[in-house]
């Protein structure tokens, strides 16, 4: 996730890349979220020092006018209340665009709409040709009985799987490698 610092300091990168991932995202809308976010938040760490001094004039004195001073505590802790359940939705509306930002890609990364507009660069060294028709990797897991797809899934859900038997041990033995 990009720091918001960098999308303030960088915004025509950042939408650049927003154009060229092709993701919905008003970056106005996120930078407006953050300062009114930054301005709600210096508030409340202002009513919390205003109540702060209320309670220590309160212990130093020790006389005065006592009713007051708990309605005036009562009225802050109210307003702080509200204000942080602003502040947390703020939190949560920003969060939730800030996962949106695409890190920004090279000037020399091509831009297409999927994988087939990807650029080969280059290859190394030369396709295999085999006198059989390769298994993919599933089709081999399952054939050696290295792993469970359809009872992990019953647990853990779709994509999950279970290694078993020879499988395990291979898992273990690339991990001690």
């Amino acid at each position: 996730m990009l720091d918001i610092k960098y999308i303030k300091e960088h915004p025509a990168l950042v939408r650049q890349a927003i154009r060229d991932k092709g993701i919905e995202l008003d970056l106005a809308e996120l930078l407006q979220v953050r300062e009114h976010f930054e301005k709600l938040d210096q508030q409340v760490d202002l009513l919390r020092q205003k109540r702060n001094k209320l309670s220590k004039a309160k212990d130093n004195e020790g006389q005065g006018d006592e009713g007051l001073r708990r309605e005036l505590a009562r009225e802050l802790n109210a307003e702080i209340k509200a204000k942080e359940a602003e502040l947390r939705d703020l939190q949560i509306h920003y969060d939730q665009l800030m996962l949106l930002v695409p890190n920004p890609v090279l000037a020399d990364v091509p831009v297409g709409k999927d994988d087939s507009d990807n650029v080969e660069l280059y290859k190394c060294g030369e396709l295999r040709q085999f006198d059989f028709k390769p298994k993919d990797h599933y089709e081999l897991a399952c054939d050696l009985g290295l792993v469970d797809f359809e009872r992990a899934r019953l647990v853990g859900g779709s994509r999950a799987y279970a290694l078993k038997g020879q499988g395990i041990l291979l898992e273990m033995a690339v991990l001690r490698l």
